[in-house]
């Protein structure tokens, strides 16, 4: 199956609950083009590497955007970012993770260039990877310091509407498997290691 663009994928359960949807605008044309060009698992694998290493690129972009450099200072950080470890690695392997990273970094551009990360770039980065609804509090215009009543409403509804996104697309079996996952999940946790 395609993790890419399979909405039930086994690897896209709670952790990543939406991440086809966020993934498929991305991946879906180069998924298609290698259709097109005759479907041969290595031709798919090379164009969907192109968009993940574009998609890499595109999230430092953004960073060196969010730090003000100067030109020269963006060439730099671009030319240093694309030699890190990360980078060379997801060079050459296909990994979520890209994807998840992307909508993050484009969230956190837009709280830093716009005051708020604007409701597509949050979903997006929680649907890829439900870890980043750690910034849904840059969501509210409200401080839980000043007006707490109001902050807490503006993160009850916009976690209802993250939950309303789910189930627009047929998520269910996430949430009726909540517990279960859940369980699942804790079972890696305060494990010692051989």
């Amino acid at each position: 199956g395609n993790v890419y663009l399979s909405l039930t994928h086994p690897e896209n359960d709670l952790r990543q609950p939406l991440f086809a949807v966020f993934a498929a605008p991305f991946m879906g044309p180069a998924y298609l083009a290698a259709r097109l060009l005759g479907g041969s698992a290595a031709v798919e694998a090379i164009l969907l590497d192109i968009v993940q290493v574009v998609m890499m690129f595109a999230a430092n972009l953004l960073l060196a955007d969010m730090m003000k450099l100067s030109p020269v200072k963006r060439i730099c950080f671009m030319v240093l970012s694309s030699c890190t470890y990360t980078y060379l690695l997801f060079t050459l392997m296909m990994e979520q993770y890209i994807v998840a990273y992307f909508w993050l970094i484009l969230c956190m551009n837009r709280i830093v260039r716009a005051g708020g990360p604007g409701r597509m770039a949050m979903w997006g980065a929680g649907g890829a990877l439900l870890t980043s609804l750690i910034l849904l509090p840059f969501m509210s215009g409200k401080s839980p310091l000043k007006d707490f009543r109001k902050w807490l409403g503006d993160m009850v509804k916009y976690g209802l509407e993250f939950v309303a996104l789910m189930l627009a697309f047929c998520r269910f079996d996430i949430i009726f498997n909540l517990t279960a996952k859940v369980t699942f999940l804790s079972g890696f946790i305060d494990r010692g290691l051989t």
